[in-house]
């Protein structure tokens, strides 16, 4: 395999999560926003926490779905997503 083929597939992995990290970060800071305030929520932010992982790959992926099989691990509706 070429350098540069190895770099564009490096690269490209690294942006990708950057970009899924941004967002989960993002949703993790409204979640956090909400429950400081007293808010509900807890249905949107499922949603938004659902739509930030969709992009993931490997590894990533797959703890994410072991995290939704374990019971009390999420809150109800954030399994459901």
């Amino acid at each position: 395999m070429s350098d540069d083929a190895e770099r564009d597939r490096f690269s490209a992995r690294a942006a990708r999560y950057a970009r899924v990290g941004a967002n989960v970060g993002g949703v993790a800071a409204r979640i956090a926003g909400s429950r400081l305030l007293g808010r509900g929520g807890g249905e949107g932010n499922a949603a938004a926490l659902s739509a930030a992982l969709g992009g993931l790959k490997g590894p990533l992926m797959k703890v994410a779905q072991l995290m939704a099989t374990i019971p009390d691990v999420l809150p109800p509706e954030y399994a459901a997503e």
